[in-house]
């Protein structure tokens, strides 16, 4: 299964990738007509890098993989290619167009969800992905790294680096959007969720998320599968 995503991602990636303009040309033109619509792709197009990067590699990708190279020569390029993932996740976020950064985003205790609140299902959507797509990298951090890549950029503080930080982030934007926005989930905001969910430690938490799939049942997904897969992972 994971081979599967793995592939899926990256095709997916490859083809928004094909849809984009340059990105520091999306970075300047952020705020036009179509800035969302391209803010959102370059979102998901970085998401596809991080599983490409991050779930293993099937039978016929390793075999692809140059015999002359060396264990430290795919660690080096390993890395080199999570840190570049690392700052272009950053330079998204922190140039993302007002229209999808959060209206009110508190966060005040480690056993509650935090309430993160958008205008728009776009907003929900995007910041869902960019918070997945983080929480996944950084659950994959390369043993040869000792350092914290973008540790200096303005405005981050420790707790941005753990995965946890951002699947919580993940489950309160799900959590706190709009009825009516559950019924503008797909199979990738559902994803995103489950993964988040996964690591999730509190019993009390837990039950929230499963009323939060809940509605997103009652929208018309067919997510009982993955309420089952949930329910036995935390047992």
């Amino acid at each position: 299964m994971d081979e599967l995503v793995r592939s899926y991602g990256k095709a997916r990636s490859d083809l928004l990738r094909e849809l984009l303009v340059p990105s520091d040309d999306l970075i300047a033109d952020v705020n036009d007509s179509n800035g969302i619509m391209r803010t959102s792709l370059h979102c998901l197009a970085l998401l596809g890098d991080v599983m490409t990067l991050c779930l293993p590699l099937s039978e016929e990708e390793d075999s692809l993989v140059p015999p002359s190279q060396s264990t430290r020569e795919k660690e080096k390029s390993r890395l080199t290619d999570w840190t570049h993932l690392l700052d272009q996740l950053w330079k998204w976020h922190s140039s993302r167009p007002t229209e999808v950064q959060a209206l009110i985003e508190i966060d005040d205790h480690e056993a509650t969800f935090p309430t993160i609140l958008f205008t728009s299902s776009a907003g929900i959507f995007v910041n869902m992905t960019y918070h997945a797509a983080m929480l996944l990298l950084l659950d994959h951090w390369p043993s040869n790294n000792l350092l914290v890549p973008f540790s200096s950029k303005a405005g981050v503080v420790e707790t941005q680096v753990s995965p946890l930080w951002h699947a919580r982030r993940v489950c309160g934007i799900a959590l706190n959007s709009d009825p009516e926005h559950s019924k503008c989930w797909d199979p990738c905001m559902i994803a995103e969720f489950a993964l988040a969910a996964r690591l999730t430690p509190n019993p009390n938490q837990r039950n929230e998320l499963l009323v939060c799939l809940d509605k997103v049942r009652m929208a018309g997904w067919r997510v009982d599968g993955l309420v089952r897969r949930l329910r036995e992972e935390w047992s």
